[in-house]
């Protein structure tokens, strides 16, 4: 008797435990890095917080003078130039957005420079 009321209080506990989901939710962070020479710029993504992301960025950047002007968190991000030499970046749900309001901010005949997503974007 003693073996059956064990195995019926832990089947009952089991039953009202939290459950947890298979694939709880995660934040992955990018960062863009831009030089100030205007000619280099990196990006990162899928790091575990948005300092580590801003860090890689400006270590891919490649330059003493690289810092991080956007980082974002399960979404999209792109930096464009224009021929004038004016940046703009943006962070969008999609790819394709993040891409045409980055190069809206840069200006007349912008093109862009990076772009990338992190998983769960």
């Amino acid at each position: 008797m003693f073996k059956l009321t064990t195995t019926l209080t832990m089947a009952a506990a089991a039953l009202l435990a939290p459950s947890v989901p298979a694939h709880a939710y995660t934040y992955n962070h990018g960062a863009i890095s831009i030089g100030n020479n205007n000619t280099h710029a990196a990006i990162v993504v899928n790091y575990l917080t948005w300092q580590d992301a801003a860090e890689a960025a400006n270590r891919r950047c490649g330059f003493t003078d690289c810092g991080y002007v956007l980082t974002f968190m399960n979404q999209c991000g792109a930096a464009a130039v224009s021929r004038y030499g004016h940046w703009g970046w943006a962070r969008e749900s999609t790819l394709f957005s993040a891409d045409r309001v980055a190069e809206s901010w840069a200006g007349p005949g912008a093109y862009v420079v990076v772009d990338g997503c992190t998983d769960g974007a």
